[in-house]
């Protein structure tokens, strides 16, 4: 071993170490992948021979330093696809408050009015899809109800205005009927 970060194994016997002695024989091809370095750790090891000589390069890395950047990537993704996601769904749920629940809520509070006979109130039309046309077609009805109202307040008001005329004309012919018996 000619070179190690641990000072007390530069130097060491790679024929003293089987995982040293297996990949100091790669002689042809390079050699990839996990194994177990001097320190017996799960390390992920390459070697590759150098040409024209019996030299052979091999490298470790236990497996916690290996990962460590994959790691830290993989969360940063998750975190901003979280952000992504709560950023989709807010905006969403902003387009579907106004393109569904406002328009529905404002239908809601209309039929409510009408039912009180606020029949004056106007429901918005925010949009021309089935929403906006029950929308308009509340109003229209509140429109003719409204005018239904009038025509029957108007009535009402002449009746009221008959009766009392055919009352006090009952009275007028009961004091003559009376006279006449009293007259006869």
């Amino acid at each position: 071993v000619i070179g190690h970060p641990d000072a007390s194994l530069r130097g060491a016997d790679s024929e003293a170490n089987g995982v040293l002695r297996s990949l100091s024989r790669v002689t042809q091809a390079t050699f990839a992948g996990e194994c177990q370095d001097l320190h017996d750790q799960r390390s992920m090891c390459a070697a590759t021979p150098i040409e024209d000589t019996e030299w052979v390069v091999v490298t470790s890395v236990p497996l916690s330093q290996a990962f460590q950047p994959s790691i830290g990537a993989l969360a940063a993704m998750g975190a901003a696809l979280l952000l992504v996601g709560l950023a989709t769904a807010l905006i969403s749920w902003g387009r579907l408050k106004a393109l569904v629940f406002n328009p529905v809520a404002a239908l809601q509070r209309g039929a409510e009015a009408f039912g009180r006979g606020e029949l004056d109130h106007k429901i918005p039309v925010y949009r021309r899809d089935d929403i906006g046309r029950v929308a308009e077609s509340m109003n229209a009805m509140a429109a003719r109800l409204q005018g239904q109202r009038s025509t029957i307040e108007r009535h009402a008001f002449q009746l009221e205005s008959l009766y009392q005329v055919s009352l006090s004309l009952t009275k007028r012919l009961e004091v003559e009927s009376v006279l006449d018996a009293v007259m006869s």
